[in-house]
């Protein structure tokens, strides 16, 4: 039975209460750090999805472009820890041969781009934890380490001397969690439970692209639900019908609010919107307001976008495109749009993020800024030039949202 509650590891929620860049601006390139709003486009030129060199060059130039360049962040105590999109390895089809996932988890060179800067500006103890979806171990306890394995991270961490943390339990010392509060200011929860070393103070937030076929888009905000305990991380399913032993760190009346919720937005004509929907949404955005004032920056690996179902479904693009900024409903509202959707109208977590003052869902609205090549920052004039051809189209159901689009 896992450890449900610790209390020598809670927090009060004051910190909810602190700019998001308190604790963030030692370490961000003053640009970013002035810029809290603001989202950055990095265009990419690889040639092929397979080059690896190409990939790690590109984590390399945008760490480059958003943190303080080497000496300039001083001594911290806080170590570093990167969050990527770890999940499943390679599926197989019914006649035995391989199908390509690559799309659904942040690409491992990327990453060692950032850490390769990060450690060229002196930073130690850099850490890299996920709790994707692990394997039973002979203990039977929960392990990441199959998945850390096939998706290149163990080699990686081995090689560079980083911390490797599966964040995934099935039983949870007290001093494993940091709880959050969020008191009333929380939807669905109350409290919620983050696994070390989550929050954190200096958190980079690295999902890659990819639609999602209950989310739509699987991006900055859903990347964050990986850092929970289990099973409060589960976002997508009843917490009392599956686990009640999470009741009380809900809210007491969230059950009938969300339903209340689901119905005024379907009647204001939020697409696709049912309980499960709301459900979802409304963690998610606890889960952001929870980590506030962090995470210190967000990072989607765009080089590589993946349309279809967020799982065995889909097909990878390249895509030549990395989006930064440090509010991950900007991010994401941006990165949404680039990819084809039209936030508002289809990308339901997104306008109810916006109800609840998380920030706005109007792509038009967000400060965008382009990184060039040499690293410089440019106002961008113009950002549907940078849409993607093809959109990245997410399978639902029996449908698609492409031929959804023409009827928006």
């Amino acid at each position: 039975m896992m450890s449900s509650r610790a209390e020598g590891g809670r927090l009060d929620g004051a910190s909810l209460e602190t700019s998001p860049m308190a604790s963030s601006s030692k370490w961000l390139n003053p640009m970013v750090a002035d810029h809290p709003d603001a989202v950055f486009l990095m265009k990419t030129h690889l040639d092929h999805l397979g080059d690896r060199e190409g990939f790690e060059e590109a984590g390399y130039r945008i760490a480059r472009a958003v943190f303080r360049a080497p000496g300039e962040s001083g001594e911290t105590s806080s170590p570093p820890v990167i969050k990527p999109n770890v999940v499943y390895g390679d599926l197989m089809d019914e006649q035995g041969r391989v199908m390509p996932t690559d799309g659904v988890v942040t690409d491992v060179h990327f990453v060692e781009g950032i850490v390769r800067f990060l450690k060229e500006s002196g930073f130690k103890g850099i850490t890299i934890a996920e709790g994707g979806e692990p394997s039973r171990g002979e203990d039977g306890e929960y392990t990441m380490d199959q998945i850390f394995e096939e998706r290149g991270y163990r080699e990686l961490a081995d090689r560079m001397e980083l911390d490797l943390v599966g964040l995934y339990k099935q039983t949870y010392k007290p001093d494993d969690l940091i709880w959050r509060s969020l008191g009333d200011q929380g939807v669905v929860f109350k409290e919620i439970a983050f696994v070390r070393p989550f929050p954190g103070d200096f958190v980079i937030n690295v999902p890659t692209l990819k639609t999602h076929n209950l989310a739509v888009i699987s991006l900055c905000g859903k990347n964050l639900q990986g850092t929970i305990a289990v099973p409060y991380r589960e976002h997508c399913v009843p917490f009392k019908d599956h686990y009640p032993e999470v009741a009380e760190h809900l809210q007491p009346d969230f059950a009938a609010k969300i339903r209340r919720l689901s119905e005024k937005h379907e009647r204001e004509g939020y697409w696709r919107m049912n309980v499960g929907y709301e459900r979802y949404a409304q963690r998610t955005c606890d889960t952001i307001l929870a980590f506030r004032p962090q995470p210190t920056i967000n990072i989607i690996e765009g080089i590589r976008g993946r349309d279809g179902t967020g799982f065995s479904r889909g097909r990878d693009w390249l895509t030549n495109l990395v989006i930064a900024g440090v509010n991950p409903v900007h991010v994401d509202t941006l990165a949404s749009y680039l990819m084809g959707q039209t936030p508002r109208a289809v990308v339901a977590y997104l306008r109810i993020a916006e109800e609840r003052g998380l920030g706005t869902c109007d792509p038009f609205a967000i400060p965008t800024y382009v990184i060039e090549d040499e690293g410089a920052f440019k106002l961008c004039d113009h950002v549907s030039e940078w849409q993607m051809q093809p959109f990245l189209d997410v399978t639902a159901g029996n449908g698609s949202l492409r031929r959804l689009h023409t009827q928006l």
